[in-house]
């Protein structure tokens, strides 16, 4: 069980294979199922395909501490999949890793949310939901970053959200969007496959 201190993270892998690669990035995903079930803090999985650009995949996890994380990424079974992607399967890829720092309808109220005067990280905002908001729904709340829909059936889909609006008006802005569920991310690391300066350092 997570220590009640420290905030779950929330980690948002996207990645476009190369031309005919795609069976390779699921067959190595297929490989490590055993090996991340062995790993303590892994909350919560799902992965979906992009409902408007083509051969692009998201993994959405969520973490207990940002420690089993931190575990996770210096597997050796996970670094040599890594490897093999970098080098052979990716076209691009991109990660965003940060604190979750609110989530809905757990958190009604804006009680919960960071102070906007002091917050200097870049937010994101995760909607899950069956059927995604329309325009008039989404006003003033956010720019759309990704729409993306689950591969397992039954699932709900992700929407993926820079948010504009005043944190305070966040609670009741999303619940009229008529989404399953929200959470509000605080991106610490966004780096990709060309992009390195805030990828972690290699141990």
């Amino acid at each position: 069980m997570a220590n009640q201190t420290e905030q779950h993270f929330g980690l948002f892998f996207e990645v476009r294979p190369k031309a005919g690669r795609r069976q390779d990035y699921f067959d190595h995903v297929d490989r490590l199922k055993p090996v991340l079930a062995q790993h303590d803090g892994l909350l919560w999985l799902q992965r979906y395909a992009s409902a408007d650009q083509e051969d692009l995949i998201l993994s959405h996890q969520l973490w207990a501490s940002e420690k089993a994380l931190a575990g996770w990424r210096c597997d050796n079974d996970h670094r040599q999949s890594q490897q093999a992607g970098i080098t052979a399967i990716f076209a691009d890829y991109r990660i965003r890793v940060g604190p979750r720092l609110w989530r809905w309808p757990t958190d009604t109220t804006a009680n919960n949310l960071p102070d906007q005067a002091i917050t200097t990280t870049p937010l994101m905002l995760a909607l899950y939901c069956h059927n995604a908001p329309d325009a008039d729904q989404l006003a003033g709340l956010g720019a759309v970053t990704g729409h993306y829909t689950a591969f397992a059936t039954g699932e709900a889909d992700i929407v993926l959200l820079n948010p504009i609006a005043p944190l305070e008006a966040l609670p009741a802005m999303v619940a009229k969007t008529g989404v399953v569920k929200a959470s509000l991310f605080g991106v610490s690391r966004d780096y990709g496959l060309f992009a390195r300066a805030t990828a972690p350092q290699a141990r």
